[in-house]
């Protein structure tokens, strides 16, 4: 604890329960550990459920709803100074058979966050000035500190000058760090559109327990869930596996929605992947000319790299000539670009299941889905390195490429594709194509389901979300060519003329394309809660 006359406390509110605000104070620990003549810390954390699990891993959820992301891959502890269990170690050897023992329920990943946190705030206390304060409410207000009717003052704190904030009345806080996750609606959202003449509407999929009381639910009903990605999947199992069902004894008839009817590829498993890749050999090269081009302002170029990337795995994967499989990627691409599903909607994804399973060669929509798996992570580093307002990679068409290729690198878990594949087989689930309300006119189905999540970024949020308040005050910016706010490499809030907002720092999907592939639990492939911390400690030079 600080001492008489030691000076006054910096204070850090983190707006946020989630992963990011956990990685945030274990940053803060860390570097405080290692630095421990630094300033003194008074930290406030505010938002709703457990520290480190937020509400999106809610350890009571159930079981049966999974990650998506392979559980040695989730570490709290992953980065310099490394001393407390990786999601792996702290769960121990699985007994479950096959792909449940790689992908953790969120439930039990909700522990491990948990357990972990509570780890960080027993090393983290003693080297505060006072225990950390959590505000367990959802934050409705974050507003510059004014000393009297003029504009707000600016304090010394630890990082340099930086201006004071209230949030929700509490402070004055010399820091904010914002890390927002899924906001829980948006105008988007069906049900500020929905005509209930058409059939109820059940407006989120999570959580799942009020979906799964609803009396419309009854044996041979009908059930049309908009959205055919993720969490339609999670919709499919929740009615079913949900309500203790089996595909054989489903008594639901599932109609899966879309605008385009396309379905996520499924992820291949890691060993096979890994094996595929070496096949075909060094990536590097490719790596290489991608970096170079978004570095040098060649963005537009980047779609070459990816074809040739993409033939470059297929023809080693697959054994095919280097000519025939050009030839696969080029019609891979030249679908995409217009939008085409060559395969058939269901005819794709039993494809890359049978990939996916290695029981046939590789084909172009895989290879494409791989290259972009490679190049992601580089091109993430390099679009922190560029102009925030221009286009995502300096690529004019990035925005509409990029959503089909999440699509074809970053779909579903194996289990879950052919979880998917079995439904539709069983005659359980049925993929359409078309506008919700049109398709509730044509099927007259008993209730409708939402499992479209609100967008990233901040140009689509609901008037009563922060960071809408604070993009309607002008606090935050959207940037020129995107979704997300304007922000630097540690996070920080950048005004129009590209200055940095004092005390102010914004990471996560309200970032999302200045910040390239914002992931909730992957910590390695952005700097930007590391840079923060030291920041805030005065470890990084001023600006």
């Amino acid at each position: 604890m600080a001492n008489e006359g030691t000076p006054k406390p910096c204070r850090i509110a983190v707006v946020g329960n989630g992963p990011r605000a956990l990685w945030a104070l274990e940053r803060l620990l860390e570097h405080l550990r290692a630095n421990p003549t630094r300033p003194h810390l008074r930290v406030d954390v505010f938002g709703p459920g457990e520290l480190g699990a937020g509400t999106t891993y809610d350890p009571e959820q159930p079981e049966f709803l999974r990650l998506n992301l392979p559980a040695d891959q989730v570490d709290v502890w992953s980065q310099a100074g490394h001393r407390g269990p990786s999601m792996v170690q702290w769960r121990g050897p699985s007994d479950e058979p096959g792909e449940l023992g790689v992908y953790s329920s969120r439930a039990s990943t909700g522990r491990y966050l948990r357990e972990q946190a509570a780890t960080v705030m027993t090393e983290l206390e003693p080297l505060l000035a006072a225990p950390v304060v959590h505000h367990r409410r959802r934050v409705e207000q974050v507003t510059p500190y004014a000393e009297g009717p003029a504009e707000a003052q600016t304090v010394a704190t630890a990082g340099g000058r930086g201006g004071q904030w209230h949030v929700d009345g509490e402070g004055p806080f010399d820091e904010v760090l914002l890390t927002p996750g899924h906001a829980a609606d948006w105008p988007g959202a069906l049900r500020h559109t929905w005509d209930p003449t058409l059939a109820p509407l059940h407006p989120a999929v999570f959580p799942v327990e009020p979906l799964l009381a609803r009396p419309e639910l009854r044996p041979g009903a009908t059930v049309l869930v908009r959205g055919a990605a993720l969490t339609g999947i999670d919709a499919v199992l929740a009615l079913t596996r949900g309500r203790g069902l089996e595909l054989a004894d489903a008594d639901l008839r599932i109609i899966l929605a879309s605008r385009s009817g396309r379905l996520m590829m499924p992820k291949t498993p890691a060993a096979l992947v890994k094996e595929l890749h070496a096949r075909a050999g060094d990536t590097g090269p490719f790596r290489g000319r991608a970096v170079d081009l978004v570095r040098t302002g060649r963005g537009a170029e980047l779609p070459t790299v990816l074809s040739d990337l993409s033939a470059h795995l297929l023809s080693g994967a697959a054994s095919l000539p280097a000519e025939e499989a050009r030839a696969q990627v080029r019609t891979v691409l030249e679908d995409l670009s217009a939008g085409r599903t060559p395969a058939g909607r269901v005819g794709q994804l039993r494809v890359g299941v049978a990939i996916a399973r290695d029981e046939r060669p590789p084909d172009g929509v895989w290879a494409v889905g791989q290259a972009w798996r490679v190049l992601q992570g580089d091109l993430a580093r390099c679009q922190q390195e560029i102009d925030p307002d221009g286009p995502l990679l300096g690529w004019p068409d990035s925005a509409r490429w990029t959503a089909e290729l999440e699509r074809l690198g970053y779909g579903p878990s194996l289990m879950h594709a052919e979880f998917l594949l079995e439904a539709i087989d069983a005659g359980v689930v049925e993929v359409r194509a078309g506008d919700t309300a049109g398709l509730a006119r044509e099927l007259r189905p008993d209730l409708v389901i939402d499992a479209v999540l609100p967008p990233p970024g901040i140009r689509d949020l609901p008037e009563n979300h922060v960071l809408r308040r604070m993009t309607d005050e002008g606090v935050l910016t959207p940037a020129r060519h995107g979704r997300g706010a304007r922000v630097g490499r540690a996070g920080e809030v950048l005004d129009v003329q590209g200055t940095p907002v004092p005390g102010l720092s914004l990471i996560g999907r309200a970032t999302e394309d200045v910040v390239l592939a914002n992931d909730t639990l992957l910590r390695d492939m952005h700097p930007a809660v590391d840079l923060w911390a030291q920041r805030v400690l005065g470890l990084l030079p001023p600006r």
